[in-house]
């Protein structure tokens, strides 16, 4: 599908430097009522995408959905789309994207938003609530896992196995990587391997997984082979008991990658969290069910900002 026109579009200086892009759509709660419009207090929202996925790769049907009622953020990560890639090589782990995420908040003036994450979208939103616990009024987890992604697939290391073979290749042959990189994600052979093996969800298309292939085949293989690898090492099972946020975590019934057993333990982990199982998608599952995760999340942000109401009459009552 086409990406909807932003209302904004910009970039920022994050804390090391890096330049990080972003878009903007909808209207702040600032902007509503300074134009005399009541925005309700629904609650802004942050869209926090997966490893190697560029800002439209799986949300604009969500952006359609939510625009009109709050204002959505889509942003590149650091070595993504049109975020600019690290000078120094080692912030590229999790906390690293985590104060990007933060660096985003100050930059657009956001106060306690809603975070939407993706896959590995999870794993940024739950360390930057460690860092910060006012990054997030609520936090969404749609087919993400919290702790250690590389041994899920299938349930088995995997993935970790061959991030741990390919790397080094990579390392040593950079030039070799990036051009057979480039060509295979190029062609329709990756789609046709994320269906066979399910990566890809039993209702992606070709068409809606164009932009994300697209997006990934603009990126370094060596950069992000490292971005796998420090994705594994994050772990966020000692957090989540004291998660101080609401939790809704949508899965995917036929997600191979994060299989709804993660998803299970995410949902027990956290004190106020519950579970949301989308029958017969995957784990690209916002683009599978975009009808089903617009009608999630719309009820979640409702969720989120009554209790922000109920918080906010408790405290004048105390006063």
């Amino acid at each position: 599908m086409e990406s909807p026109p932003p209302d904004s579009v910009g970039n920022f200086e994050s804390f090391d430097g890096t330049r990080i892009a972003y878009e903007t759509y909808g209207r702040s709660l600032a902007q509503s009522s300074s134009s005399g419009k009541q925005a309700g207090g629904v609650p802004p929202v942050v869209c926090l995408n997966g490893i190697a996925c560029v800002a439209h790769a799986y949300w604009d049907p969500l952006v359609d959905c939510l625009r009109d009622h709050t204002q959505v953020v889509l942003w590149d990560y650091r070595g993504h789309g049109k975020s600019a890639v690290p000078a120094n090589p080692a912030e590229i782990a999790v906390p690293s994207f985590a104060r990007d995420l933060l660096a985003l908040e100050d930059a657009l003036g956001i106060e306690k938003p809603v975070l939407v994450g993706h896959s590995f979208g999870v794993q940024v939103a739950l360390e930057a609530v460690r860092i910060d616990r006012k990054a997030a009024s609520g936090i969404v987890a749609v087919a993400g896992p919290h702790r250690c992604p590389l041994s899920d697939l299938f349930g088995l290391p995997i993935a970790r196995f061959m991030v741990s073979v390919l790397e080094p290749i990579a390392d040593t042959m950079p030039f070799a990587a990036r051009s057979l990189w480039e060509a295979g994600f190029g062609s329709p052979l990756p789609y046709l391997i994320g269906r066979i093996t399910r990566m890809a969800g039993p209702r992606a298309t070709a068409e809606n997984m164009r932009t994300y292939f697209e997006g990934l085949r603009q990126m370094d293989p060596v950069l992000l082979l490292k971005m796998f690898k420090t994705m594994d090492y994050q772990d966020a099972r000692d957090f989540l008991p004291k998660l101080p946020v609401p939790l809704l975590a949508i899965a995917g019934a036929e997600d191979v990658m994060t299989p709804l057993p993660v998803m299970q333990e995410l949902a027990t982990l956290a004190p106020d969290a519950r579970l949301e199982v989308v029958k017969g998608a995957g784990h690209t599952l916002p683009i599978e069910a975009p009808e089903k995760l617009c009608e999630l999340v719309t009820d979640f942000l409702e969720q989120v900002r009554a209790m922000a109401l109920a918080d906010k009459a408790h405290n004048e009552a105390a006063n």
